[in-house]
């Protein structure tokens, strides 16, 4: 009867591991294959014309788009059903081009046309090669509309907007918009796990990472070049932090000592440790406090990989300490982090 009855416990336990599997598999909310779904909606003025191309995978839409020296906006919009949004979520979309900064906006708009929920992305910088930009739910909010607010319902239509910042004549490539469930964000207060590609003996690379990890400093103090982490040698070399999960953040914060830091290194970001993405490439770099502004970012894990230093002998980290998202999401915002931590004098009395 034991048996019988742990059988039946696996069975369950496997079919409920399935079924949270299913629900939190990635769904294709848009896959652009069909151009002719979309319908071309430019204002007054501007020229959209819009046309199939080469996706990431199968096709893609393509907008071509002349604002004529004109401000403005070019749609492209179609009928569109949401689904039910998970509790936390990132909805990601592939783009390419050939287009002066401008705005995407990506809208939700409910039956009555009214009411509409937005997604945006201001001065987007786009390339001739795909590049994947990533919301989450702080970048969901109602746009406008009767209903003054709350998160979306009955929507019934998607609409591509790429308004005019600097506007010009281009074309912007869309392909694969896609909802993955999300497990919640990593707390502030927890503390990540560090490791490194080599240590001096006795520096270890969790030493890099103080007490108060989750402050942005308030005062110019640095942390001692006796302090943190050394590299065993020079050339590459990484250290990176591992949350345990999305953790959300506005920046880092890297007290790097005055003799031994690197010259040129790439801030990198991961989602699975695996696949990792280039958020800030730093080239010329001087040692001393740096900050480091990532607005918007939620990486599972950040890497730092360091490629030359200043000596041509190893690299050395006092302090790495995280900007949370919370004290830190607007350009402002980070300023005013900078100026705390700064020399009283350096920067304007407005942003201390």
């Amino acid at each position: 009867m034991r048996a019988v009855v742990a059988s039946v416990a696996a069975i369950a336990l496997v079919a409920a591991s399935v079924a949270a599997e299913a629900q939190s598999s990635p769904r294709v909310l848009e896959s652009f294959d069909d151009v002719s779904a979309f319908q071309a909606l430019p204002s007054d003025g501007v020229r959209l014309s819009l046309t199939s191309d080469s996706g990431v995978a199968g096709r893609a839409l393509r907008m071509e788009y002349d604002f004529q020296g004109r401000a403005g906006y070019a749609v492209a919009r179609r009928i569109f059903a949401l689904p039910p949004l998970p509790a936390y979520w990132s909805i990601t979309l592939w783009v390419r081009g050939a287009a002066k900064p401008n705005t995407l906006e990506i809208k939700l708009a409910d039956s009555s046309g009214q009411n509409v929920w937005w997604m945006r992305r201001p001065e987007l910088s786009v390339s001739n090669g795909w590049t994947q930009l990533r919301f989450r739910p702080s970048d969901l909010s109602y746009a406008w509309g009767p209903l003054g607010g709350g998160p979306p319902r009955g929507i019934a239509a998607l609409e591509i907007a790429f308004t005019a910042g600097q506007g010009g004549k281009g074309w912007l490539a869309l392909d694969d918009m896609i909802l993955t469930s999300l497990a919640p964000p990593v707390p502030d207060r927890v503390r990540p796990s560090v490791s490194a590609s080599s240590s001096l003996l006795g520096r270890p690379a969790a030493l890099v990472v103080p007490v108060d990890f989750a402050s942005a400093p308030r005062t110019p103090l640095l942390a001692g070049d006796g302090s943190g982490w050394r590299s065993a040698g020079d050339g590459p070399q990484w250290l990176a932090l591992d949350f345990g999960g999305p953790r959300s953040m506005a920046g880092l914060v890297l007290d790097w000592s005055a003799s031994d830091w690197p010259v040129d290194y790439d801030v990198e970001t991961s989602d699975d440790g695996r696949s990792w993405t280039v958020a800030r490439a730093m080239r010329g770099s001087g040692g001393g406090r740096r900050y480091i502004h990532l607005p918007g970012a939620e990486p599972r894990q950040v890497r730092l990989a360091l490629r030359r230093s200043s000596r041509g002998t190893r690299y050395a980290l006092g302090a790495l300490r995280i900007l949370s998202d919370s004290v830190a999401r607007t350009r402002s915002e980070f300023l005013e982090r900078v100026a705390e931590g700064s020399i009283p004098g350096t920067w304007p009395r407005p942003l201390t």
